[in-house]
């Protein structure tokens, strides 16, 4: 959601069909993600880091795999009748967990049985257990890391029309919302008249006319 700046329920809907990691040419990685259209401000493509995107596909498929080896070793364990001495474990044998696919969310939680997104309320308790271990203000919400976002490119510099169509608002709306951070951005061209001689400023007049 920071790299992405994605609101909460667009980074939920994201499939693993929707996402593309590319090579730029300076080596570092792009990630391109295509938001569906059954989001708050319809279909739109969000450039996010490479490899953050490439890490959140590597935790799904990492779990993934993890979980087949145990459903492999309960099952193993079943066939033998060595299950019986883990009398806390389930007795029976277990399906194969259901195949990772373009249509896998990117957010599923690899250790459910359906491959289901993790909820609202996981991802905020894990996100405020953060919070807590960096001793951070506990009013931050997942929101706010897409404010973040927007913050972080306005001081990099970023247009303000490229941030508003990454992030699916209008330009008047990130302008209007963030109007207090431009201004700080561009105090030496705003103060520039504080330094300037009663002649510079009286020639200035005169250009003008």
């Amino acid at each position: 959601m920071y790299h992405g700046g994605f609101r909460c329920h667009e980074a939920r809907q994201i499939r693993l069909g929707d996402i593309d990691i590319q090579k730029r040419p300076d080596g570092k990685l792009k990630g391109i993600v295509q938001v569906r259209e059954t989001t708050k401000t319809g279909k739109r493509t969000v450039i996010m880091n490479g490899n953050t995107l490439r890490k959140v596909r590597s935790h799904l498929n990492k779990g993934w795999k993890l979980q087949a080896e145990q459903i492999e070793l309960h099952n193993h364990l079943v066939d033998s009748g060595k299950i019986k001495e883990f009398r806390w474990r389930s007795q029976e044998r277990k399906e194969s967990p259901v195949p990772i696919t373009k249509d896998t969310f990117l957010l599923a939680n690899p250790f459910s049985e359906k491959l289901i997104p993790y909820t609202d309320e996981h991802i905020r308790s894990q996100f405020n257990k953060v919070l807590s271990a960096c001793d951070f203000d506990k009013r931050y919400t997942l929101h706010s890391l897409r404010s973040t976002h927007v913050t972080h490119s306005i001081l990099k510099g970023v247009n303000i029309r490229v941030i508003a169509d990454n992030v699916g608002n209008s330009q008047s709306e990130i302008e209007s919302t963030y109007y207090r951070l431009n201004n700080l951005l561009n105090i030496d061209q705003l103060g520039f008249h504080q330094d300037a001689s009663s002649d510079e400023f009286e020639q200035g007049i005169h250009l003008d006319e």
